[in-house]
């Protein structure tokens, strides 16, 4: 991560003094750590939540999460309300009220609703490669935005980063069953799911371009309004017979103060700073994460020799998206109207 990283910061805040070694040093520290919080979310899910209500798990982690985020933001206000430049320092907060619900039902409600339905109907393992495949709409989707081409090193690597991804999906896999009515009606519903959190992915990162503020009050609204449909589902579910034990509520607590919040500051920061292409290939660092995690706590085999191909091969693709390069030219396409197109 270097220069390819570095993007315009001509959104209506001033462009912070950072030499480039300690940028790099920090965005690849905030880039670690958001894929080690992102397995950690995996892991609690699969072995401390294993058998709770879908629906209580994404409604008690996004509700607690929001109880913080509206914490930070009070606390930002009642800071910002005594220092009378603060606006002046950090830019306004970049989103407005419309534009938070409509991201948050495309990467919140929406994204959620079916990839939850999809993993019902046919199974983890055909949305999971589906869902795999988000580098390649996201890079296609910000190429429309920019009404641009992608380069061929960019577009190379995205595609070797996927492939790998999918393989290592595959190889620990006993590969994909017989096709049928279920299987097409996941599938569909997959791909509207990898489509809605691509959206969100780069429609987040075009409204926050250079946004150097706060991040909690910009994102506390989406999670918010995001929370409405999934405490609906939650309450369903319980009056179903599900069960909301207090170990649960605890172990949903620590998530979502411990884990959730962190990570989606720093992905929301990152989306900000870097851009929608480079965090959805991160990404792809995740599943293989896992299942090293599993197998060194003895939860789970360690990954096969295939599987270590497959995530030398992710890994090679996304160096090649964001490995060292010389800068890029400026595209006199680029400007900061196009930051918020």
């Amino acid at each position: 991560m270097n220069t390819t990283l570095a993007q315009d910061t001509s959104h209506g805040a001033r462009r912070p003094r950072r030499l480039p070694g300690a940028a790099t040093a920090r965005l690849c520290l905030l880039a670690t750590t958001l894929v080690v919080l992102q397995s950690l979310t995996w892991l609690a899910v699969r072995v401390a939540l294993d058998g709770t209500s879908t629906a209580i798990v994404s409604a008690g982690r996004v509700g607690f999460t929001v109880v913080a985020l509206g914490l930070l933001t009070v606390n930002h206000r009642r800071t910002e309300s005594h220092a009378h430049d603060s606006q002046q320092h950090t830019g306004a907060r970049p989103l407005r009220h419309w534009q938070a619900a409509a991201l948050s039902i495309a990467g919140v409600s929406g994204y959620t609703a079916l990839s939850t339905v999809a993993v019902q109907v046919s199974g983890t393992l055909l949305p999971a490669l589906i869902v795999s495949t988000g580098p390649l709409w996201v890079l296609v989707l910000v190429s429309l935005r920019r009404r641009s081409a992608p380069g061929r090193a960019k577009a190379l690597g995205t595609l070797v980063a996927v492939v790998g991804g999918a393989f290592f999906l595959l190889a620990g896999s006993q590969g994909v069953h017989e096709v049928g009515a279920s299987s097409v009606l996941g599938t569909l519903l997959a791909v509207g799911a990898v489509l809605l959190m691509s959206v969100y992915t780069v429609a987040f990162a075009a409204l926050t371009r250079g946004y150097q503020g706060p991040m909690a009050p910009v994102i506390t609204p989406i999670y918010a309004w995001g929370l409405a449909p999934l405490a609906v589902w939650a309450f369903t579910d319980l009056l179903r017979g599900a069960r909301l034990t207090p170990t649960t509520l605890a172990v949903l607590a620590a998530l979502g103060l411990l884990v959730y919040l962190p990570v989606y500051l720093i992905q929301h920061r990152l989306l900000a700073e870097i851009g929608a292409h480079p965090v959805s290939l991160l990404g792809l660092a995740v599943s293989p994460l896992v299942a090293v995690e599993t197998a060194g706590l003895g939860l789970g085999l360690w990954p096969s020799s295939l599987q270590w191909l497959a995530i030398a091969i992710t890994l090679a693709g996304t160096a090649i998206v964001i490995g060292p390069r010389r800068r890029p030219k400026e595209s006199p396409s680029e400007s900061p109207k196009d930051a918020t197109a």
